[in-house]
């Protein structure tokens, strides 16, 4: 465990400022290499600090990587977003045949009289 990590856990940093004065004394120190942070807080501080040591190819990968992965991230929300409202719609054509009211049909399935009637 690593010294930054041990003192964390050992509560002789307990507080924010303890931490925040920690880490500008250590900078650059293998105190505070590879530490497994929980908080948030922390953990983007150290996070951005890794970013900013690469170069600026490194850099243009590391963007690219991102927006490719939020856009897989986005496709796969999509996917599923329009699956649920295929399953939505062909339950609320079900309903419509064995002669629920539409107005049951939308309260149930949160889709439009349009949606469902197109």
């Amino acid at each position: 465990l690593c010294t930054f990590a041990r003192l964390f856990k050992e509560k002789e940093l307990s507080t924010d400022l303890q931490r925040w004065l920690f880490i500008i004394n250590n900078m650059g120190s293998e105190a505070l290499q590879d530490c497994p942070f929980e908080d948030p807080l922390f953990h983007n501080f150290f996070e951005q600090g890794q970013i900013e040591k690469l170069t600026p190819m490194e850099k243009e990968v590391y963007e690219k990587s991102i927006y490719e992965y939020q856009d897989v991230q986005d496709t796969i929300e999509y996917e599923r977003e329009s699956a649920r409202t295929e399953a939505k719609l062909a339950m609320a054509k079900s309903m419509l045949k064995k002669g629920i009211d539409l107005a049951t049909i939308i309260s149930i399935t949160e889709l439009s009289a349009e949606e469902i009637c197109a």
